[in-house]
């Protein structure tokens, strides 16, 4: 790649590079984008936790007890440029900021707007994370930008209709928005995997969410369009396997669960938009879920494809990686409750109930919501069932 960066188009500056990314130019479309929808109807969805008295799923529950407007949850130093494994901190951060924006999109607290909109005013007059520095073009780098900027848009989107937000106010976000998921938006050249793999679709589910935070319609639908590309049957076999997380070895299975995070929130945000992915190429997202749940409940289904190891990590494929995913119910299993209210008479939907259940109870903390940058945010606000809302609020008020 040249580094001349005179023939470079300048857009965002990426240490990586050594010159400017070029800008996105996306075609024009009549699509329009229907509001109050990120990942559910907002305001049915409220509606329904209201009558079932179920609303505070969507309140802001800090770890151990901190005040929750406690700076310390907040980024309090420049970060514009992140190095390729330094994720959990700025992370961790961006996660309680869309967690308080939730809070205020779902039970009105003026405060919470107020304070995620002072914090993504600091962060976007700085440019933080629009950068990533030169050791970052591992993949892990983009991978880190891009969960921070889900969970910025889900801050925005969450927010951007408060009475204090200004026209001035919207203009600086959402060009500091920009930024980032162009910036994100680059795959590494030398790995056709990253495109077609959990990374792809995080890429994919980041510009769809950008398109509807930011109302541009073509952002949406480039994010849609390459959506289809990986459920199509070159990355989907006929088993509904997916072939590019399916050869990691011991570790197949929990690539193949990240990877459906990702695929049933994006067939959920297409669902709010009128676009039904449930249903592309001879179903595919129900064959993966289907294959995911056989392998389950049999390993050997994924073994005979894990076997062909790439990046194992260290575990043979006789042994499956299952406790990534379930020893931290917050993250890992948030699309199961996206799967199970949408389609609650399908094959896998009884297992994965029961495997949610099981995990919730084994938490930690199970006062916590089901929350992650692959599910946009917080999965039991937008998904969970009465009963387990009521269990976990019942987990909430135990002293």
């Amino acid at each position: 790649m040249s580094t001349d960066k005179s023939a470079c188009t300048l857009a965002i500056t990426l240490v990586i590079s050594g010159c400017s990314a070029p800008a996105v130019e996306l075609a024009q479309t009549d699509r329009q984008i229907q509001p109050n929808r990120l990942v559910v109807n907002d305001n049915e969805r409220k509606a329904t936790l209201t009558a079932s008295n179920s609303l505070q799923l969507c309140d802001h529950v800090p770890l151990f007890g901190f005040d929750r407007y406690d700076e310390q949850f907040v980024i309090n130093k420049p970060i514009p440029a992140l190095p390729s494994l330094s994720s959990g901190y700025a992370r961790e951060q961006l996660k309680n900021i869309s967690a308080e924006a939730t809070a205020y999109r779902f039970l009105g607290n003026p405060k919470s707007a107020e304070f995620v909109l002072t914090h993504l005013q600091d962060w976007a007059r700085d440019d933080y994370f629009t950068q990533i520095e030169r050791n970052g073009d591992d993949g892990n780098g983009r991978f880190t930008q891009r969960s921070l900027a889900i969970y910025a848009l889900i801050s925005w989107y969450m927010i951007k209709d408060a009475p204090n937000v200004t026209p001035a106010d919207t203009a600086q976000i959402e060009t500091w928005l920009g930024k980032m998921v162009r910036s994100a938006s680059r795959i590494k050249s030398r790995s056709a995997t990253s495109t077609y793999n959990n990374h792809g679709l995080m890429r994919t589910h980041m510009q769809m969410l950008y398109g509807i935070a930011t109302n541009q319609p073509a952002w949406y639908e480039k994010g849609l369009d390459a959506t289809q590309d990986i459920l199509s049957s070159a990355h989907v076999r006929d088993d509904g396997s997916l072939k590019e997380e399916t050869k990691r070895g011991g570790w197949a299975t929990f690539y193949t669960n990240l990877a459906l995070s990702n695929l049933v929130t994006i067939a959920e945000i297409a669902h709010q938009q009128g676009d039904n992915l449930y249903d592309y190429n001879d179903q595919a997202i129900h064959r993966a879920v289907d294959f995911f749940v056989n392998s389950m409940d049999d390993p050997s289904t994924m073994i005979d494809y894990a076997q062909t190891c790439f990046a194992c990590r260290g575990l043979a494929a006789e042994n499956q990686n299952y406790q990534a995913f379930t020893n931290n119910a917050t993250w890992g299993v948030g699309w199961m409750l996206a799967y199970i209210n949408r389609f609650p008479d399908q094959p896998s939907t009884a297992y994965l109930k029961r495997f949610v259940d099981k995990v919730k109870r084994q938490q930690s903390y199970p006062d916590q919501p089901f929350y992650s940058f692959n599910t946009a945010g917080n999965a039991s606000c937008y998904w969970a069932w009465p009963e387990l809302g009521a269990a976990q609020q019942t987990a909430a008020a135990t002293p």
